[in-house]
């Protein structure tokens, strides 16, 4: 499959995870995700490690390990084609199993004192500082074709195909 980016997009179908990305040309609240890098192995790899740098600030030696961890124990809910980008669709049960896989691995983020445990955690105990998403938040799901000024208009996109 020929892609040029992915990201992953957690959902319990009425709600997203999201993240505000100041450092955009329009800063904005976004989903998790980006471009593929020459290393990447797969669409998933790409979105797996977008996810692990944008929310935890992993290093790049951790990616390959913590990846085949996540993919172990986790299965895509779906796999959304958006022309040359995919978004992996996981639950937010998936997210917390990340976070307890993660933990047991004993994975550490400079984002956190204490790596989250729960969505909560992952949430409201986050350094903000100089990283690419600064805040995450738990949106509403819209669909609705509209410009919003705080919310990317290719996220909003995104969450017509859940």
């Amino acid at each position: 499959m020929r892609y040029s980016g992915a990201g992953v997009l957690f959902t319990n179908g009425t709600h997203v995870l999201a993240g505000y990305q100041p450092k955009k040309e329009s800063p904005c609240i976004s989903g998790i995700g980006g471009k593929r890098e020459l290393r990447d192995t797969s669409y998933i790899y790409t979105g797996l490690r977008e996810f692990l740098e944008e929310i935890f600030d992993l290093p790049d030696t951790l990616h390959a390990s913590c990846i085949e961890l996540i993919q172990e124990h986790i299965t895509p809910l779906r796999i959304v084609e958006l022309g040359v980008y995919i978004n992996i669709v996981y639950t937010f049960e998936n997210l917390e199993t990340i976070l307890t896989i993660l933990t047991q691995n004993k994975i550490h983020s400079p984002l956190y004192d204490t790596f989250p445990q729960t969505m909560n955690d992952l949430l409201y105990k986050r350094k903000i500082g100089d990283q690419e998403i600064t805040h995450l938040a738990i949106l509403p799901r819209i669909s609705n074709h509209g410009d919003c000024p705080f919310v990317g208009r290719e996220f909003i996109k995104d969450m017509r195909f859940i």
